[in-house]
């Protein structure tokens, strides 16, 4: 005869309280996770809150956001994504063409410690004024590939290339200059190959920091658009 018994299960973990666990065992406050990031305070906020609609409202935003914290966190991106998709109720979202992006403010960090620390007077303010700029200087530039995806395959010759990136810096796709709007939005259309084609995009500051990240896209004619994730990995690299 078979005994049944009850296990008390312990509960799910919410996507927002994995994230700020994970920070505060690296240390880290909201301040200096947005320096790291290059994201604003109140998007970390958000995300650690499950506030997911104070987001911006474009879904590739939302995921690129939450895979960029995930990253400097050191969680897996594919398994944060998963639980953001499924708490954030994204699954028959629309992929909405973004048209706004956020807007970066180089002193949105330096008000708000001025808020916080305004007690304690001018020469505390100058010396995180001087920090700013040195990891401004230090850190490589932000730079994001919303679409495409890493080994998507595709019937057309041409492909749309979309993201955000350092407004101060120059932008390359398979080294031709492209223009990085006021909220740093690029989009430009790619033409392509039949077989497998490398694009390599590249934003560069003035003083020879550059990330890139790379794409490998394969026209196959008469095929559909499909995602092949060939490397999910090392997307994006400092020099």
């Amino acid at each position: 005869m078979s005994v049944f018994c009850y296990k008390n299960l312990p509960p799910a973990v919410r996507l927002g309280e994995r994230l700020r666990q994970r920070r505060e065992d690296q240390g880290l406050t909201i301040e200096s996770a947005s320096l790291k990031t290059r994201l604003p305070q109140k998007f970390l906020t958000a995300m650690e809150s499950g506030a997911f609609y104070d987001l911006p409202k474009a879904k590739a935003y939302r995921l690129a956001y939450i895979k960029e914290y995930a990253e400097v966190l050191g969680l897996d991106r594919d398994g944060i994504v998963r639980q953001m998709i499924k708490e954030a109720g994204l699954e028959d979202a629309p992929q909405i063409h973004p048209t706004i992006g956020p807007r970066y403010f180089p002193f949105a960090s330096l008000m708000g410690a001025a808020r916080t620390i305004c007690g304690i007077g001018g020469i505390v303010l100058l010396a995180g004024y001087l920090a700013w700029q040195v990891a401004g200087i230090v850190q490589p530039p932000h730079l994001l590939v919303f679409s495409p995806d890493e080994g998507t395959i595709v019937n057309d010759r041409s492909i749309i290339i979309q993201g955000t990136a350092t407004g101060a810096a120059r932008l390359t796709v398979n080294e031709q200059n492209i223009m990085v709007n006021e909220q740093g939005i690029f989009i430009t259309n790619l033409d392509l190959t039949p077989g497998v084609n490398t694009i390599t995009i590249s934003a560069s500051k003035k003083y020879g920091k550059t990330t890139t990240i790379v794409r490998h896209i394969v026209v196959r004619p008469g095929k559909g658009l499909v995602g092949l994730n060939i490397n999910s990995n090392n997307d994006k690299v400092g020099l």
